[in-house]
């Protein structure tokens, strides 16, 4: 079940890793994507997951967390741009 509680944790996971992932700590980046994700599935956690792979040179793994942000929402520009410039 979804609860304010859920997606403020969900945010607060989705802000730390984007800290760490900034800090170059990328392991522990796509570790706290994975805990928001849990808590509350985000297009933008997905994406920055795939962003994190990416700094890891892991651009399959990048591209698919990239569809799964699609998945979720679709309206989302982020994740389609960031799939290009995986294949570039």
């Amino acid at each position: 079940m979804i609860t304010e509680s859920s997606i403020s944790k969900a945010q607060q996971y989705l802000e730390k890793a984007y800290r760490l992932q900034m800090d170059g700590r990328y392991e522990e980046a796509i570790s706290n994507y994975k805990m928001s994700i849990e808590y509350f599935p985000t297009a933008e956690a997905y994406t920055f997951l795939g962003w994190a792979y990416s700094f890891l040179g892991d651009l399959d793994r990048a591209i698919e967390e990239c569809k799964k942000a699609i998945d979720v929402d679709s309206d989302y520009g982020n994740p389609y741009n960031d799939i290009g410039s995986y294949l570039i």
